[in-house]
């Protein structure tokens, strides 16, 4: 299936916002929104340094293989512990944990406390990319981890216990800022990924109504969602809202495209709604999500939808994204 999920927090504007775009942080004091220091200047989620123990998580498809790549920066080194955070790498299978530490020795795995793999390369605190494909299985698992897209680390026929790879998480290493943009889920090696947001700039079809102004797509296109600052809203079922999108640039190679869709209810009772996508005469139902009465502000609240194919299946190019319309429908 490709890619999963994939985010580089470009939207963000808030602790809340990125909180909403992972499935889990062990402490709101210590795992942040920044706003400037991710890669390239970005945004970033990041593990402060108030303590050792900032750690976020995202759930997965449950399989045997799994690759996950993201930049980083502020990585220190520490040797094994038990510790959840001085890892900055866990994948749980069942309940075995496969640990990645930076230690000053170089990067270790761990397979619970049994060292499983090794290699004389230290991650630096400087930006990096890291990519790590694993594979579960009881004798003939493996492990591989590249660094800035070269291979320092590749382990076989080991024993990576055979669960199904759910949760992986993303920790500190450190007392000091850690900082993650970036970051993608997927069944295979990607590469290095860089996100780039893409906002609302016309009105294609709408029946939504703005809480102020004369069109909608200027009530959603802000760089971080501004909560009841700026809004649509309907309370007629079928009502939807098409809108048209700024450009990708012609040589960008597109990996995945993440929908992420800000939204709440005001009435009682399960509300729904859909979001869809319009791909030349063809109408498309991406995802449909049930509402609460507060917008995205915690781990699993969030709604975001990684495409890793155009809605018709066809290889993402930046001509065929860029004439798509995204909307949502009650």
């Amino acid at each position: 299936m490709g890619i999963e999920w994939f985010t580089g927090f470009e939207g963000c504007g808030s602790d809340a916002d990125v909180y909403s775009l992972v499935d889990g942080v062990n402490s709101t004091s210590t795992i942040k929104y920044h706003a400037t220091e991710g890669f390239a200047g970005g945004k970033a989620i990041y593990t402060n340094s108030s303590s050792i123990s900032g750690i976020f998580k995202k759930n997965c498809i449950a399989a045997k293989t799994k690759v996950t790549g993201f930049h980083v920066k502020g990585l220190g080194t520490a040797g094994y512990s038990t510790s959840l955070s001085w890892h900055f790498l866990r994948f749980t299978l069942g309940s075995v944990l496969i640990r990645i530490f930076n230690t000053l020795a170089g990067l270790e795995v761990y397979r619970d406390s049994t060292l499983i793999a090794s290699c004389a390369v230290i991650v630096s605190s400087a930006w990096n990319h890291v990519e790590v494909k694993l594979v579960s299985h009881a004798s003939a698992g493996s492990i591989e981890i590249k660094v800035n897209g070269e291979s320092v680390l590749s382990a076989t026929n080991i024993n990576t216990d055979g669960a199904d790879i759910t949760p992986i998480w993303y920790a500190q290493t450190s007392t000091s800022d850690v900082y993650y943009d970036n970051v993608f889920i997927a069944d295979d090696w990607q590469g290095e990924l860089k996100s780039y947001l893409l906002q609302p700039n016309s009105d294609e079809s709408v029946q939504f109504t703005p809480n102020s102004g004369d069109n909608n797509y200027s009530r959603i296109n802000q760089a971080a969602q501004d909560g009841d600052t700026t809004y649509v809203e309907s309370n007629t079922s079928g009502h939807k809202d098409l809108y048209g999108y700024t450009d990708i640039a012609a040589n960008m190679e597109i990996k995945a495209v993440s929908a992420v869709t800000v939204a709440k209810k005001t009435d009682v009772g399960d509300q729904p709604l859909k979001l869809i996508a319009k791909q030349g005469a063809t109408e498309y139902e991406l995802d449909t999500k049930y509402l609460a009465t507060a917008y995205p502000a915690a781990a699993l609240d969030g709604w975001i939808k990684t495409l890793d194919a155009a809605p018709d299946a066809s290889p993402w190019t930046p001509v065929i994204l860029n004439a798509i319309q995204w909307g949502f429908e009650i």
